[in-house]
């Protein structure tokens, strides 16, 4: 018994850990005013679909759904603002109403963007879009394939580690340069399915 509980627990460090990713939303202060009408927190950091529902509740709560056409929005002032204030060109007039359709992803983009990465126990927030991990191959002396690896470490991916597993795996040479990077010399689409697999 106690030979198999121990296995099991080396089995579980063993096998990879899981990765979340979440894109998030902050509220700007163009948007504070639906938030602050709703009466939800301005401090939090929202999912895209929680952000949606939001200025939705303040639709239902203003009664701003017209009522001769209900896939259609009318903006009152601060919806107006929250949306559009700042993002339209001088000179062009703001316009009336919104199809319903289109409302969730304009209060998006009015917000700030975040991302959440979670693997097993760690945590990163972080400001702004995810940026990819790049895998990129070049051809040096003659037939020779070179794949480069970039932007791990964002995703609580150890580099080291990871080189010296490509390096077993594919029987090929590794190397880590000054930026965050791995060099490889195997295939490309190998080294993807690896790290997808971490």
């Amino acid at each position: 018994m106690a030979g198999k509980s121990a296995g099991a627990a080396s089995n579980e460090e063993q096998s990879p850990r899981l990765l979340d990713v979440t894109e998030i939303y902050k509220p700007s202060v163009h948007v504070n005013p639906i938030f602050a009408a709703v009466g939800v927190n301005l401090d939090k950091l929202y999912t895209a679909s929680e952000a949606s529902e939001i200025v939705f509740q303040y639709v239902e709560k203003e009664k701003l759904v017209k009522a001769t056409n209900k896939s259609l929005v009318i903006l009152d002032a601060i919806l107006c603002d929250a949306l559009f204030k700042g993002a339209m060109k001088r000179g062009c007039t703001y316009p009336t109403e919104i199809h319903k359709k289109d409302i969730g992803s304009t209060f998006i983009n009015r917000m700030q963007p975040h991302h959440r990465i979670t693997r097993g126990n760690d945590t990163a927030v972080r400001k702004g879009t995810l940026k990819p991990i790049q895998i990129l191959t070049e051809r040096r002396q003659g037939n020779k394939k070179v794949t480069k690896l970039s932007g791990l470490e964002s995703f609580f991916v150890d580099a080291e580690v990871l080189a010296s597993e490509l390096q077993k795996k594919f029987a090929c040479s590794t190397s880590m340069t000054e930026l965050p990077g791995i060099i490889c010399k195997c295939f490309i689409f190998s080294v993807y399915f690896l790290i997808s697999e971490r």
